[in-house]
């Protein structure tokens, strides 16, 4: 299952649009939310997507490790993160109706990516160019924001975005501003969750952190490469 099939599957579903997906945009405590939300002027840094109301775990794409802020790539995230060192993130949850057939293909689109974490990057690239508002393409690496705007704009193709186009994180949120349901500090969540199969209380050494940063960040440029290689 990949994104093409999503969408293959997206667009020949007949089945009534009765399951949910929650989009979950947070401000998040950690030095580094705080300064990409004075990068860009807009309240919110984060964005994730949930697959039941209670918000038990979340899909993104961010950092894997406390103690390596440029190691990241595809997580299932805690809602636990909000409430790091009992400091509570804001978080605005957002309600999309998605149909059946689709739902499950995205929860078997997720479960593989879950299964496969080293495989999916975290587009540092791209988010250097989003300061511009540009994005950049890179087989299997996003961003929160490019992740979660390429899902919605297939699962639920009613709210007008397209999969590809640049889109941050305040024009993902004016997009579903209709589907909002909550918006409030996550210690309701955060409190009911565990850390399941989210890794990032796991400290990682100075070296480590940095080995790890430095040897994704090639693949990132190798990916990089190739892109451009293919245009030629």
């Amino acid at each position: 299952m990949d994104l093409v099939e999503l969408k293959m599957i997206s667009a020949n579903d007949s089945t009534a649009a009765n399951r949910k997906l929650y989009l979950v945009t947070s401000a998040t405590t950690l030095k580094m939310g705080k300064a990409i939300r004075a990068a860009t002027g807009y309240p919110y840094n984060h964005v994730s997507l949930a697959l039941s109301p209670d918000i038990p775990k979340m899909y993104s794409f961010a950092r894997r490790s406390i103690t390596a802020p440029y190691y990241g790539g595809f997580v299932e995230e805690s809602p636990r993160r909000f409430a790091y060192k009992n400091r509570f993130a804001r978080i605005k949850v957002y309600s999309l109706p998605v149909r059946e057939a689709t739902f499950d293909a995205l929860e078997e689109l997720l479960a593989q990516m879950a299964s496969d974490k080293e495989r999916y990057l975290y587009n540092f690239i791209s988010a250097a160019h989003s300061l511009f508002g540009k994005r950049i393409i890179i087989k299997d690496s996003y961003t929160c924001a490019e992740f979660v705007s390429d899902i919605i704009s297939i699962v639920s193709p009613e709210t007008g975005l397209i999969c590809g186009r640049y889109y941050s994180i305040k024009d993902i949120c004016k997009a579903l501003e209709c589907n909002m349901i909550y918006e409030g500090t996550a210690e309701d969540i955060s409190a009911k969750a565990s850390w399941d199969n989210d890794h990032f209380i796991e400290k990682l050494s100075f070296s480590s952190g940095l080995a790890h940063s430095l040897q994704d960040f090639g693949r990132l440029l190798k990916r990089s490469l190739f892109r451009h290689a293919d245009k030629q």
